[in-house]
């Protein structure tokens, strides 16, 4: 037995402006992570999770999309964005959350793991 990366994701997009002809650019975007997995040129992420970077700092304390998209962190521009896997803190329900300001819509994300 052994701790496992698993990303069982499946690229889903929210927009919760409602108004689909208007970008996620003002979403603001938390996640209670304590680190982001470096990815390499090939999309397969490192072995451990690198929490120094300034970018997983903005994460956890929240910041627009745009913001996010803008870093000049090397991982960040690798995928023009988001595609990393995160490590959260053990027994914490509450990953984090996304947030539109003008709607006032609000997504809740929430971990058993």
């Amino acid at each position: 037995d052994q701790d496992t990366l698993v990303n069982p994701t499946n690229h889903s997009y929210f927009n919760l402006s409602g108004d689909f002809t208007q970008t996620v650019d003002r979403h603001v975007f938390q996640l209670n992570t304590e680190g982001i997995y470096p990815i390499a040129p090939d999309g397969v992420p490192a072995k451990a999770p690198d929490a120094n970077r300034d970018v997983v700092k903005h994460i956890y304390n929240g910041a627009l999309l745009k913001d996010i998209f803008a870093e000049e962190d090397e991982q960040i521009q690798l995928v023009s964005g988001l595609d990393h896997p995160f490590a959260l803190p053990a027994g914490h329900d509450n990953a984090g959350f996304l947030y539109d300001q003008g709607s006032g819509r609000f997504l809740l994300f929430k971990t058993e793991a």
